[in-house]
């Protein structure tokens, strides 16, 4: 008998290391900079990231781009402002590297 306090198919879920839906959202939630390297580079990291130590979520020449895309949240089922601008992406941006 499970004596355990959680459903049979949360802790199925947990076993096979797959990550909620919910968890993408989560992961970007929070506050978000544009760090601008020179006029053409502006890089979009989370508050607390520094651009020397940590990969940005986004690179795009255009910094008032960069300003929009940081301050809204990511579109709910899709990773954060990926592509570049010839793949049909916003323009000014460029892919992650």
């Amino acid at each position: 008998m499970n004596r355990s306090i959680f459903a049979a198919d949360f802790l199925d879920l947990l076993e096979t290391g797959e990550e909620p839906p919910s968890l993408s959202e989560a992961e970007w939630s929070g506050e978000w900079k544009v760090v601008s390297l020179d006029p053409d580079r502006h890089l979009v990291l989370r508050s607390w990231e520094e651009p020397a130590k940590d990969r940005p979520a986004a690179v795009f020449t255009e910094r008032p781009i960069a300003l929009q895309c940081a301050a809204r949240p990511a579109p709910a089922g899709s990773t954060r402002w990926t592509g570049s601008s010839s793949a049909g992406a916003a323009p000014g941006s460029t892919r992650r590297r």
